[in-house]
């Protein structure tokens, strides 16, 4: 009886030996292919991204700055980038597409945006001299 008994227990453990075997085994390949997803997805993000095209139009190419003066396009590098993207499609929602804001609103509009804020966009009034104010509202009321 005492050898059915260690028989039983050596297959347990044979069992739990396979077990583990297999177990370890998927390990590095799980680890593997984590890191293989990890490295791979940015990869191919960017390559999707930059195999999109141009814009229709005179827009800028999708991730592009439209052309405009130096000092205006870095005063919205510096101040816009962040919630309105580089290429004005917007960083937090349709709201922020101001890719086409000139057809929505005169120059005029666009400015009292700048200057006062409006939903999520907060005022600008106090970190922007009227100068940049005006120099924004100008160059975002030429993109149609």
């Amino acid at each position: 009886m005492m050898k059915k008994k260690s028989a039983r227990n050596g297959d347990m453990a044979d069992r739990r030996q396979a077990g583990r075997t297999s177990q370890v085994s998927l390990m590095p390949k799980k680890c593997f292919a984590a890191k293989a997803a990890a490295f791979l997805a940015p990869v191919v993000l960017a390559a999707v991204v930059a195999g999109c095209g141009g814009a229709s139009g005179g827009g800028p190419a999708r991730g592009g700055m439209p052309d405009g003066p130096a000092e205006t396009l870095e005063l919205y590098r510096s101040h816009c980038i962040a919630c309105h993207a580089p290429d004005l499609t917007g960083n937090m929602g349709p709201s922020t597409d101001i890719s086409q804001v000139g057809a929505r609103l005169d120059r005029d509009e666009i400015r009292r945006r700048i200057a006062e804020g409006g939903d999520i966009m907060p005022a600008f009034a106090d970190r922007l001299s009227e100068a940049q104010i005006d120099a924004l509202a100008g160059w975002l009321a030429e993109q149609r």
